[in-house]
C-alpha cells in the first residue's frame, strides 16, 4: 500500500501550454480529482493502492471533467498600451476645440482593434482652482485639465486609465476625487486608488488592473508585501492580472533598467526591476510602466511580459518633446486565457510639436527599443523584429 500526501497543482503557472498539457503521473499515484476553479486544479490523494486500471479510469475522468471548461474558455485576449499622457492642461499651447479634437488623429488606426485600451493620465481632470504644490518652486509643476477632455479620451478608445502618479494630486485629494469621478462618469475604469483593484470582464475573462506609483497615497512600489497581497488577492478573482506602475528616473538619460533604487530630484523612485519579477512571481501577467517619459526595455520573464517604460504620449505642452522624449510606442500584446505571452507588436510614434502623436513609419521607436533590449537583457527569450512584431523565442 503506497502513502501518497495531500497535494495541489497550480495549472496556472505549471503548465506553460494551459489546459491541454494536463498530465496523470501514474509514479505518483494520484487518486482523484476534486474541483477546477479558476485554472486551479486540486488533486487529494489518499493513503490506499492503486492499479494501473484505476489510474486509467482517474485519468480519464478528471480529463473530462477539465474538457468543458477548457473549450469554453476564451483562448485568446489582446491588449493596447501607452505611456504618459498630459492633455489640455494649463500650460498647453494648443487649447482651442478644433485642435484639441485632433489630438489622437495621427495614431486613430493604431489605437483601434483591441480588447482594452489602457494609458497613464499625467493631470488631472478639475475644475478646482487651489494647486497643492508651490508652482514658483524651479521644477515643480501642477497639471490641470478640463474635465470635458475625458470625453476625447473615451472617444480615443481608453477603457482604464491610471491615476497613481506624481501629478494627480497636483490640486489635492478635491482634485483627485474629481478625476476619478470624471472618468467613470464617462465609462473609464480609473485605476491605482489605494488598495483597489479594477476588474474588466472581456467575455467570460476576468482581467484585474491594479495601478502602482511611488508615492504612498496610492499603492506604492516600495512596499513589496502590500503589492503582494494585493496581486494574490486579485489572483483568487481573475484570470488575467495587469500592473500599470509609475516609477523610475526621469529624463533623456533614464532609458536604462538596473537593478536597484532610482533617484529623481532627491525622491525614492523605486526598484522597478525588483517590483516587477517579484509582482510576476506573486501571480501577475503583465507589467506596463511608465514615468521616465522615454522609452526603455522589454523583458519576457516567467512567460510574461515587462514593459518598462513606454515613454510620453500625449504631452500637449506639459511635457517635453526634445530629443528621445519624443519616441514612443503603442504596445500590443496577446496573452492566453491563463495570462502567458502569446505575441505581441510595438506600434512606432513620434510626437510632434504640440506634443501629439503620429505613427512613425521610419521605425525609430521600434529601433530603440531594440537597442535598449538587447543591452539590458541580452538573454531575454523575446524576439523584436524590424517590423516590431514581438515574439517569444527558446533559448
Amino acid at each position: 500500500m503506497a502513502q501518497f500526501p495531500l497535494s495541489t497543482v497550480s495549472l496556472r503557472r505549471w503548465l506553460p501550454w494551459g489546459l491541454g498539457g494536463l498530465t496523470i503521473i501514474t509514479s505518483l499515484g494520484i487518486l482523484g480529482f476534486r474541483h477546477y476553479q479558476r485554472q486551479q486544479v486540486s488533486f487529494i490523494s489518499t493513503s490506499v493502492a492503486i492499479s494501473n486500471s484505476t489510474l486509467a479510469t482517474i485519468a480519464t475522468d478528471a480529463a473530462k471533467a477539465i474538457a468543458p471548461i477548457s473549450q469554453t474558455k476564451t483562448t485568446v485576449i489582446t491588449l493596447k498600451a501607452v505611456g504618459d499622457m498630459a492633455p489640455g492642461t494649463r500650460y498647453s499651447k494648443t487649447p482651442q476645440v478644433e485642435q484639441k479634437m485632433q489630438m489622437f488623429a495621427g495614431v486613430e488606426g493604431q489605437l483601434g482593434w483591441s480588447d482594452l485600451l489602457i494609458g497613464n493620465l499625467e493631470t488631472t481632470l478639475t475644475n478646482h482652482p487651489y494647486a497643492a504644490k508651490d508652482i514658483s518652486r524651479p521644477n515643480v509643476f501642477a497639471f490641470r485639465t478640463a474635465p470635458s477632455y475625458a470625453n476625447l479620451l473615451k472617444d480615443a478608445g481608453f477603457q482604464a486609465l491610471s491615476i497613481a502618479n506624481n501629478h494627480t494630486f497636483d490640486y489635492g485629494q478635491t482634485g483627485f476625487q474629481d478625476t476619478q469621478t470624471t472618468l467613470a462618469d464617462t465609462g473609464i475604469a480609473p485605476i491605482g486608488v489605494k488598495n483597489q483593484i479594477h476588474y474588466h470582464q472581456h467575455k467570460d475573462l476576468t482581467v484585474a488592473l491594479i495601478g502602482f506609483s511611488t508615492y504612498q497615497y496610492h499603492n506604492m512600489v516600495q512596499d513589496l508585501d502590500a503589492a503582494v497581497a494585493l496581486v494574490k488577492e486579485a489572483d483568487a478573482k481573475a484570470d488575467i492580472i495587469v500592473i500599470s506602475v509609475h516609477a523610475g528616473a526621469e529624463g533623456t538619460g533614464a532609458n536604462r533598467v538596473r537593478p536597484g533604487t532610482e533617484w529623481f530630484f532627491g525622491e525614492n523612485r523605486g526598484d522597478l526591476h525588483k517590483f516587477s519579477r517579484t509582482l510576476i512571481d506573486a501571480g501577475a501577467d503583465l507589467i506596463v510602466g511608465h514615468g521616465p517619459h522615454v522609452l526603455r526595455a522589454v523583458e519576457l520573464y516567467q512567460g510574461r511580459l515587462i514593459a518598462y517604460s513606454l515613454g510620453n504620449f500625449v504631452a500637449d505642452g506639459a511635457l517635453s518633446v526634445a530629443s528621445t522624449l519624443a519616441e514612443s510606442v503603442i504596445l500590443e500584446v496577446s496573452m492566453s486565457s491563463e495570462g502567458r505571452f502569446l505575441k505581441g507588436k510595438l506600434h512606432p510614434v513620434r510626437l510632434n510639436g504640440q506634443g501629439f502623436p503620429f505613427y512613425d513609419a521610419t521605425g525609430t521607436a521600434i529601433k530603440r527599443m531594440q537597442q535598449l533590449t538587447q543591452r539590458d537583457f541580452p538573454e531575454t527569450p523575446l524576439t523584436i523584429q524590424a517590423d516590431g512584431q514581438l515574439l517569444p523565442r527558446t533559448l
